[in-house]
């Protein structure tokens, strides 16, 4: 192989990882933001509905606000600090972009306190997480977004209904539903994927070479279902344990 057509070669890599690191930034970002604010809008309504009546309930719903609002700017940070050692100029500034100190990247464990928040605002949401269920970080991270993604919507467009979520690692990869009983009605186009949060969610499942599945369920309500294909592990013997969460 001659130098030009090497050089060819390494050009087209560095755009093709500059691609995928693009649509990763602009998943996170979206997902970051329409989750956070999502979020906001609902405590602050509580706030309003009950600031003369139970002070305190609106003081904490002031204060899980603020809580919420410093959460996503530490990972809107992370997110830009993924970018400080990433190749060539990801956004066209003339360079890597820098940015603070690392935060901690979301893993599938994070998906636990995610689904605790929802609960204390009142979503009845079970949660069924396997603790065998790891995976590589930036498939964990991945699979938290695209479950904060579909309650996201659930939040949006459904309202309290009663949700499901189950991530578990299957011999084929890690797999992740999200059911709820009610149908999601003011998503244009969702069940055709032409929304921008599930075309965002089918573009970053996609890197990994990941499936979605998304629509109305025969009997009523919406499924989200997610397969991230992984080598199998060695459950040495015995079958990996279930942690089951319910809260109402």
């Amino acid at each position: 192989m001659c130098i030009r057509d090497r050089e060819e070669r390494a050009r087209e890599a560095e755009r093709r990882v500059r691609a995928e690191e693009r649509v990763r930034v602009s998943a996170d970002v979206h997902d970051i933001v329409s989750h956070t604010l999502s979020m906001i809008a609902v405590r602050s309504g509580v706030a309003r509905m009950v600031l003369e009546q139970r002070p305190d309930e609106a003081l904490a719903a002031l204060s899980a606000i603020e809580t919420a609002s410093r959460s996503a700017l530490d990972e809107l940070r992370a997110v830009l600090h993924s970018l400080r050692d990433a190749p060539g100029d990801l956004l066209g500034t003339g360079g890597p972009l820098t940015a603070g100190p690392a935060v901690e990247r979301p893993t599938l464990d994070h998906i636990r306190s995610l689904v605790e928040r929802l609960c204390d605002d009142g979503y009845p949401i079970t949660l069924a997480l396997a603790t065998d269920a790891g995976a590589p970080p930036s498939v964990e991270e991945s699979a938290y977004r695209v479950v904060q993604e579909a309650l996201t919507n659930v939040v949006r467009h459904a309202g309290r209904v009663a949700t499901s979520v189950d991530v578990g690692r299957g011999p084929e990869g890690l797999d992740i539903s999200v059911l709820n009983d009610a149908p999601i009605i003011d998503a244009p186009g969702a069940g055709q994927g032409t929304g921008h949060g599930l075309a965002g969610m089918r573009e970053r499942v996609a890197l990994h070479e990941g499936t979605v599945a998304a629509g109305p369920r025969p009997d009523g309500g919406y499924a989200l279902r997610v397969h991230f294909p992984l080598p199998p592990i060695d459950r040495s013997g015995h079958a990996g344990r279930t942690e089951a969460m319910r809260r109402a």
